[in-house]
């Protein structure tokens, strides 16, 4: 293995046990709820998966596109991303309730009967159905896993022989990835969080979770580079520029996440479709228009003037203030669009429940856990970093050193 900076086993294990901790207490919790309440567990659950996953799957699509840019910012991001990548077997597994045993709790359509006459659902029907739902998720997790296989494989090919052809290698895979990513991941928000409604739907929605992983992503990099910035070791590599980097790409992405939110909006209001309205007609109704408006001011207004400030980009401190009140918006955002969306058995819609906060934090804990597991012992930042920088740039590694 070539020489690299590791993370120092202790500080690794106490924050383990502080985030198993925590998960232990929230899945007491949500254990608890369960039994009251099963039918709002599954509508809790959807919500906890959908947020964690975005961390395993953004770092998935964010790693392609270090490999596509070869930004300076991903030698020292890249290869914890990549320990978040390995998590996602651990997110297949925990799909797997919802596939088997939620879906008739979830999904109306799952029930007998449901089609019916119903002719403006008619085409709906295979594509609506339990077989075709559970296959598709199959396919979205083997297309996930493997393709996380062949990237962190020739990563470790790469740190262990120190061949600059592995990386690039992993710049001819980065592009096929992350246009099957963006493809997988549009038609698994289709399944399962647009489905709760089946008569709407929009052809934007998809992006807006793809963009959404994307901001949960960046402020996790953000919040664990930080966290790795107070350790001796990595002082010289989690500079001001590695933040200011990270800082900007959570800036561009959080226009990007309202610009399709608004093209969203815009495309519905201006298009007056029936079977388009009930989506925002539903979320102008009791607390979501409050949630919707507060989204608007502290999801986009809020960051964006504060991350226009260079300065605060450049200090680490304040920036992972924003990364993580951006992380908490994340799980507002969901919970806006899955609650309102979930369909229940007296005609009403779903409803704000204490269990929306622990079933999240109970499934999220359990996965920082699983990835600090993933990072212990291996290299976060290899010695050839600035080697490869310089080959990949065709400048001599002896004249970069300098």
């Amino acid at each position: 293995m070539s020489a690299g900076i590791e993370i120092p086993r202790d500080d690794v294990n106490r924050l383990q046990r502080g985030a198993m901790l925590i998960a232990l207490v929230a899945c007491a919790a949500t254990a608890f709820g369960a039994f009251q309440h099963p039918g709002q567990f599954w509508r809790s659950y959807l919500i906890a998966f959908m947020f964690t996953l975005a961390i395993p799957l953004g770092s998935f699509a964010v790693v392609q596109i270090f490999h596509l840019t070869h930004g300076k910012w991903g030698f020292g991001a890249r290869r914890f991303l990549e320990g978040a990548m390995r998590t996602l077997p651990f997110m297949a597994l925990a799909f797997a309730p919802i596939a088997i045993f939620g879906m008739h709790s979830l999904y109306e359509w799952s029930h007998e009967g449901f089609f019916g006459p119903d002719s403006r659902l008619d085409f709906k029907r295979f594509f609506l159905s339990p077989q075709a739902f559970q296959l598709r998720a199959v396919l979205y997790f083997t297309i996930w896993i493997g393709l996380m296989l062949v990237q962190t494989s020739l990563s470790r090919k790469l740190d262990t022989t120190g061949d600059i052809r592995y990386l690039k290698r992993m710049s001819v895979v980065a592009g096929p990835s992350l246009v099957l990513y963006v493809l997988t991941m549009t038609f698994a928000a289709f399944d399962w969080t647009m489905s709760l409604d089946p008569h709407w739907y929009s052809t934007i929605y998809g992006a807006i979770f793809v963009v959404g992983q994307g901001i949960s992503t960046w402020a996790f990099a953000i919040f664990f580079s930080n966290w790795l910035r107070k350790r001796p070791q990595f002082e010289p590599v989690m500079k001001t520029g590695h933040f200011h980097d990270l800082g900007k790409l959570m800036f561009a992405f959080v226009l990007l996440h309202a610009y399709t939110n608004f093209s969203q909006f815009l495309i519905i209001w201006s298009g007056n479709i029936a079977e388009e309205q009930p989506f925002f007609l539903i979320r102008k109704t009791g607390p979501w228009l409050a949630i919707g408006l507060f989204l608007v001011v502290f999801h986009f207004a809020l960051p964006f003037l504060v991350l226009l400030s260079r300065n605060l980009k450049k200090n680490p401190s304040k920036l992972v203030i924003i990364a993580m009140w951006l992380m908490l918006l994340r799980w507002v955002d969901l919970t806006w669009y899955i609650v309102p969306s979930v369909h229940l058995e007296d005609g009403s819609i779903g409803q704000l429940h204490w269990m929306d906060v622990a079933a999240p934090l109970a499934l999220s804990s359990l996965w920082f856990v699983l990835f600090l597991q993933s990072v212990k012992g291996r290299i976060i930042v290899s010695s050839r970093d600035a080697e490869f920088d310089a080959e990949l740039e065709g400048v001599p590694a002896n004249v970069s050193a300098h």
